[in-house]
């Protein structure tokens, strides 16, 4: 199916290109350019929570507490703040403000009108004004912001009184303007990094620029998709963010796999025609990027089995962004390849060292079994092989495309993977526990909802709530509410009674109005945050009379419940990511064992990321080198990070295991495909691992601890995956499977199959073992007509009958073509020498076996002829590809 799109992007070239430009302008200009007006602050909270309940109440009832939108807070530079010259002028200036506003404020409450005690400092100094504004939801940020202007300005008007803005409103306000500068910052910063990590990888300039083609109008794209999103459901301010940090991210790392696939086709076999190039290229590698952002779109749709409105916002963003910088990768650019051809290298700065060797390793597996079978004539009817004298043209070009590059043997993908397989067990082991380690400093971690310490130290907003929490304690946190329904004034006393007993309270619940509709909403302030749960629990714990309700409600209770409703979710969660996302890798490597293998993986690098993070962020750990204040986590954003981090460890392991894949499926033995599959693979994860961390690094200087904690998040599991895990911990644990790794069941291979993958039904069975668990006896060799009679074999090469060379990958025990010659016996018991099996002279992989105990050199084989039906001496893999560098 890819293969065919990739022929049709080759047919249309020239419409494609211009298409797809004209539907992204078309999304940005239309919807895109109107997403800063549909965004919305809400959606951190359970809509189905009992706080939830009561704050509806109430807001039905009484109006919604407006009290703490904004604060002014007047400070007296000299003396106390009443014996201030500019006492009645700041009464004055709060007269005006009021009335010029009166569609944005709908009171105000301040010392300077009453001269409260409780609205000024023990020592006189400061006071404060409390600003209720009128909007309710997302308006209330639009009429802040509307007042802004005139609320700065008082700090130059009023000479020896400083003046300060504090409230739930600024500090919304202060969190929106970060991740705006967010945004930004990555545009600026991250693009020209990016492009100048893309001209070292590629060293041309035409070659760098087709990913960030993929990555900009992905970001242009997203925008119009949030906003036409933001039309139908809530989308929460910070959907922008992470859309933009996904999306620029996974964007260019597809363009990524798309330019360096389509550059090793184009150079296959000392250089293909483009059309066959652009249709190989979207066939291998636009079926792994689409497959691959199935992983990440699946892990991102958990999110939606959760309550809370700002999750599913961002899982849908972030699910559009990703899908819409795969569709841009297999459509835009192998049209774009079609077009350019061989001048994709064009303005080549260098040579990258490794690009020769990664087209002649890729020649070596896709073309060399032709050419060697080719090769394979015999003189006189012997069977005699010459494959290594006449593969010598089959391989010139790549060989000669390979000078000056680095050897495939000497690269860092190479000898660190076959250094893992000679120590897999040690390196298992130490990784798995060093890992594991790592996750223990979860068990400290801390939730907490979205509040000023969020914001870095300096900034203003943050610093004006520091000083009304030290300045007026009574108000230092939101308060805690007690919703009471249909109660007579004996119900609501006893129920009065109870809650005066709840301990962590700055006082005594008091009415925030007279009674109404049999309403009654009594609050109290708790002394302190990490509290909150204790508070609420306590007054749960209250037993009303009979037909009398009591929600528990306010700010700490709506943090508590959210919590919960998270932690209610998890499992479900859990269960829904890992069972979908097995099924996508089943399929798209037809084996059973390498899907959980990678979860169980994934998991491990996912707990050893959380833990790093919580030992930063909690605990602390360079708080003070990043500018953040360490505290409780938001527990959405927690789930968020955890969703993403399976997204992208999932991401990398399709790009991985899909190349092992397709050398399995060229009969490479199980050492020789994870070799083939990290040294091919692992520059180019690699590169794309980097520039995922540049990008995330631009948010990672985010003013925002939320976007920090999503950043540095990224960052640690891009380390720990790019590295550790995929080119160590992956390597080892396949050598110790061997064989096993491709287990399946035949309806899997077929269903994997159908997809594209060409695997036998009896591939991977188990050790030298059938299906049904019994050593598989081979085929009776079929007699064969006397010499004489046999027809004169035409000159040119023919491909030699299969019938009786065993399946590519089948683990069943079969006789070996020189026991079958020689017709030796050997009981049906006992199994067989496992060899592997591989031409040395052209890189042929035909049915391939080991005869060595585990513990041998995982970088030695024996060779098996099926022409000759020898056994040939034992060569290290590294000499066969010594050997085809020497060809030129």
């Amino acid at each position: 199916m890819f293969s065919r799109w990739g022929e049709f992007a080759y047919q249309h070239r020239r419409v494609i290109p211009l298409v797809v430009v004209a539907v992204i302008i078309l999304l940005y200009l239309t919807f895109g350019m109107r997403l800063s007006d549909r965004m919305s602050q809400e959606g951190w909270d359970d809509p189905n929570s009992d706080s939830t309940t009561a704050a509806a109440i109430e807001a039905r009832t009484f109006g919604r507490d407006n009290n703490g939108d904004v604060i002014l807070l007047f400070t007296a530079e000299t003396g106390t703040i009443d014996e201030s010259p500019e006492f009645g002028h700041i009464q004055e200036y709060l007269t005006n403000l009021l009335a010029n506003h009166p569609d944005q404020i709908d009171h105000i409450t301040s010392y300077f009108d009453k001269r409260v005690d409780r609205l000024i400092s023990q020592d006189k100094r400061t006071a404060f004004a409390a600003i209720a504004l009128k909007g309710d939801g997302d308006q209330t940020l639009k009429d802040f912001r509307a007042i802004k202007v005139q609320l700065a300005g008082a700090g130059r008007m009023f000479p020896g009184v400083s003046t300060q803005i504090a409230g739930a409103t600024a500090v919304a306000d202060a969190l929106d303007e970060g991740m705006s500068q967010d945004i930004s910052r990555a545009e600026f910063y991250a693009l020209p990094a990016v492009a100048l990590l893309l001209l070292v990888v590629f060293g041309s300039l035409v070659t760098a620029c087709m990913p960030l083609i993929v990555g900009g109008l992905s970001i242009v794209g997203s925008l119009g998709v949030l906003s036409i999103l933001a039309g139908f459901t809530q989308v929460n301010v910070f959907a922008h963010s992470v859309v933009t940090l996904l999306g620029l991210g996974l964007a260019i790392d597809y363009g990524l796999f798309m330019v360096s696939r389509f550059r090793e086709e184009l150079n296959r076999g000392g250089g293909q025609d483009v059309r066959t190039a652009v249709r190989r290229a979207t066939g291998t590698a636009g079926k792994t990027v689409v497959f691959s952002a199935a992983m990440v779109a699946v892990a991102l749709s958990g999110l939606l089995v959760f309550p809370q409105a700002f999750l599913k916002s961002v899982a849908y963003g972030a699910i559009s962004a990703v899908g819409l910088a795969a569709v841009l990768s297999v459509t835009m650019l192998p049209a774009l390849f079609s077009l350019l051809g061989h001048n994709i290298d064009k303005f080549m700065v260098r040579r990258p060292r490794w690009a020769g060797v990664t087209g002649m390793v890729a020649h070596t597996l896709g073309r060399g079994r032709q050419s060697g079978q080719a090769g394979q004539r015999s003189a006189g009817g012997r069977g005699r092989s010459r494959s290594y004298s006449h593969s010598r043209t089959a391989v010139a070009a790549p060989a000669a495309a390979s000078k000056g590059s680095k050897k495939l043997s000497e690269t860092w993908w190479y000898r660190l993977p076959n250094w893992s397989m000679q120590h897999a067990v040690w390196v298992t082991c130490a990784i798995v526990g060093g890992l594991m380690l790592l996750a223990l400093p979860i068990g400290d971690v801390e939730f907490g909802g979205i509040n000023e310490t969020y914001l870095p130290p300096t900034n203003q907003v943050r610093t004006a709530q520091s000083t009304f929490d030290r300045e007026f304690p009574e108000f230092r946190t939101e308060p805690i509410k007690l919703v009471v329904t249909n109660a007579d004034n004996d119900q609501l006393v006893q129920v009065y009674q109870q809650a005066a007993q709840v301990e962590g309270l700055t006082g005594r619940f008091t009415p925030t109005s007279a009674t109404k509709d049999g309403i009654t909403v009594l609050s109290a302030g708790i002394v302190d945050r990490a509290h909150n749960q204790s508070v609420v629990d306590q007054l749960r714990a209250i037993e009303p009379p009979p037909g009398v309700k009591v929600y528990v409600g306010g700010t700490p209770a709506l943090e508590i419940e959210s919590i919960e409703a998270l932690f209610d979710k998890l499992p479900l969660m859990s269960f829904y990511i890992v069972l979908a996302t097995f099924v996508l890798m089943a399929l798209v490597f037809g084996s059973l064992v390498l899907p959980a293998k990678a979860v169980i993986m994934t998991l491990l690098g996912m707990g050893a990321t959380i833990g790093l993070l919580t030992w930063m962020f909690v605990d602390g750990v360079g708080a003070n080198l990043f500018g953040f204040t360490p505290g409780p986590l938001m527990s959405p954003v927690l789930v968020l990070i955890m969703a993403i981090i399976y997204g992208l460890s999932t991401d990398y392991e399709v790009f991985l295991v899909s190349r092992m894949v397709e050398a399995r499926e060229r009969r490479a033995a199980t050492d020789v495909a994870i070799k083939f599959g990290t040294a091919h693979t692992g520059g180019i994860i690699s590169a794309a691992a980097i520039i995922m961390i540049v990008v995330c690094g631009a948010f990672g200087f985010s003013d925002i601890v939320m976007m920090k904690y999503i950043a540095f998040g990224m960052i640690f599991a891009l380390l720990f995956d790019a590295t550790i895990i995929r080119m160590m911990l992956v390597p080892a644990v396949m050598h110790l499977l061997q064989d096993d790794n491709w287990w399946a069941p035949p309806w899997v291979k077929s269903a994997a199959g159908a997809l594209g993958h060409r695997v036998s039904r009896n591939q991977g069975q188990g050790r030298g073992r059938g299906q049904s668990g019994r050593p598989k006896r081979a085929p009776r060799p079929q007699p064969q007509p006397p010499r004489a009679a046999q027809p004169r074999q035409p000159a040119r090469p023919v491909r030699r009958p299969r019938t009786n060379i065993p399946e590519p990958d089948s683990r069943a025990s079969v006789r070996m073509e020189r026991d079958r010659a020689s017709s030796s016996k050997q009981p049906s018991n006992q199994h067989p020498r496992r060899e592997e099996t591989i031409e040395l002279a052209t890189g042929n992989l035909p049915p391939q076996r080991f005869d060595k105990p585990r513990t041998t050199n995982p970088s030695t084989h024996r060779h098996f002829s099926p022409t000759t039906g020898r056994n040939t001496k034992q060569v290290p893999f590294t000499e066969l590809l010594k050997r085809l560098e020497s060809e030129d």
